[in-house]
C-alpha cells in the first residue's frame, strides 16, 4: 500500500459535475485517497422537512418529495450521464416511507441520512465510469458509537474501526464515503450533528494517520473578516487548530468546531480549499510555531444578539 492517505471532504456546495471533474483532474488516483461526501446542497434541510410532513399528514407529500428531492439528485445524474438504476433502491425507500401512518425516530434518522447515500453512491459510480479504481463503503460499517438513538442527533462520540478502511484500500485505490452519519449500539443508522460531514473525514484521518486532511467547499479559506461585508478581508493562510475551533463556534460557518479536534490529537493539518478555484490561496490550519497565543487572526459577526446592561445597587446579591 502507498504510504500516502488522504482524506478530502467534498461539501454540499461541491456536489456537481465540475466540482466531480475538478476532483478528477486534482488527484493522483494511485495514492490511496477516501473522500467523504456530503449531501447536495439543500438536501439535508428538504429531507427535515419531508420528514416533518410525513409526522404532520400534511398534503402534496408526494409532490414535495418529487419536486425537492428526487428531481435534484436525478438532476446531478442526468448531468453526468449515469443510469439512475444504482440509486433505485434509495427512491423507492424514499416512496414508500411517505405512506407511513406514524414515523419512529429512527425512520427520520433513515430519511435524513439519506442524503449523503445518494451523492456517495453518484460520485462513485461517476469515478468508476472515468476508469478509477473506486468503491462505495458505508460510513455506517466502519464508524460507530456505544450509545443508542435516543433523539435525531447522537451526541456521544464515534470511534472508527480502520481495518474496515484499510482492508478496503487493499484491494482499492479510492473509497467514496456518506459523512454525517455511524451506526448506533443497536446497529441503527446514527446521525452525527449538522455539520457531521466535517466530522466523519476528520475522525477518519485521525484513525488511519492520514498526512493530511482536506476541506473542499466553495470559498478559499478562512477569511479574516466576512468578505460580504469587508471590501479588503484576506485568506488567513495559517491558523492554529483552536484558533480554528473559536472562529467556526463564533459563526464562520465553512468548518463545523467539533471536526477540528480528532486531527490536532494527530497533528494532522487540515486544509480548508476552494473546489472551483484549488490552485488558488487557501487555509491550513495547523499548530504554528512562534506565534503568540494573543494574536487576532480574524473578526466575525453575530447578529441578532441582545445585551442587557443593568445598572442598580439594588442588584447586590441578587439574580
Amino acid at each position: 500500500m502507498s504510504n500516502f492517505k488522504q482524506v478530502i471532504k467534498l461539501g454540499g456546495s461541491s456536489q456537481t459535475k465540475n466540482g466531480y471533474d475538478n476532483l478528477i483532474k486534482s488527484i493522483n488516483f494511485q495514492d490511496k485517497n477516501i473522500i467523504v461526501v456530503s449531501a447536495i446542497k439543500g438536501i439535508t434541510n428538504n429531507l427535515i422537512t419531508l420528514s416533518t410532513k410525513i409526522k404532520e399528514n400534511k398534503d402534496n407529500i408526494q409532490d414535495y418529495l418529487e419536486n425537492n428531492v428526487i428531481s435534484i439528485v436525478s438532476s446531478l445524474v442526468f448531468e453526468l450521464n449515469l443510469d439512475s438504476t444504482f440509486i433505485l433502491e434509495e427512491y423507492n425507500f424514499l416512496h414508500l416511507i411517505i405512506k407511513k401512518a406514524n414515523l419512529t425516530l429512527q425512520d427520520e434518522i433513515d430519511i435524513i441520512s439519506i442524503g449523503e447515500t445518494f451523492t456517495a453512491k453518484i460520485l462513485n459510480k461517476y469515478l468508476e465510469k472515468n476508469n478509477f479504481d473506486s468503491i462505495y463503503l458505508d460510513s455506517k460499517n466502519f464508524i460507530y458509537s456505544d450509545k443508542e438513538n435516543e433523539s435525531l442527533f447522537n451526541t456521544n462520540e464515534f470511534q472508527v474501526d480502520s481495518n474496515v478502511i484499510f482492508d478496503n484500500l487493499n484491494n482499492k485505490n479510492t473509497i467514496v464515503v456518506p459523512g454525517f452519519r455511524g451506526r448506533d449500539v443497536n446497529n441503527n443508522i446514527s446521525l452525527m450533528s449538522r455539520g457531521g460531514s466535517d466530522t466523519s473525514g476528520s475522525l477518519i484521518s485521525s484513525y488511519i494517520d492520514s498526512n493530511k486532511y482536506q476541506i473542499w467547499t466553495d470559498v478559499n479559506g478562512l477569511y479574516s473578516t466576512d468578505p460580504n461585508l469587508i471590501d479588503n478581508a484576506i485568506i488567513i493562510k495559517s491558523i492554529s487548530y483552536d484558533a480554528a475551533q473559536e472562529v467556526s463556534a463564533m459563526g464562520a460557518e465553512i468548518l463545523h468546531p467539533y471536526c477540528i479536534r480528532p486531527c490536532k490529537e494527530k497533528n494532522i493539518p487540515i486544509e480548508i480549499k476552494n473546489t472551483y478555484n484549488l490552485k488558488e490561496t487557501f487555509t491550513t490550519i495547523e499548530q504554528p510555531n512562534n506565534i503568540p497565543d494573543n494574536t487576532i487572526y480574524c473578526i466575525t459577526n453575530q447578529e441578532n444578539i441582545t445585551v442587557f446592561k443593568i445598572e442598580s445597587l439594588n442588584m447586590w446579591n441578587n439574580y
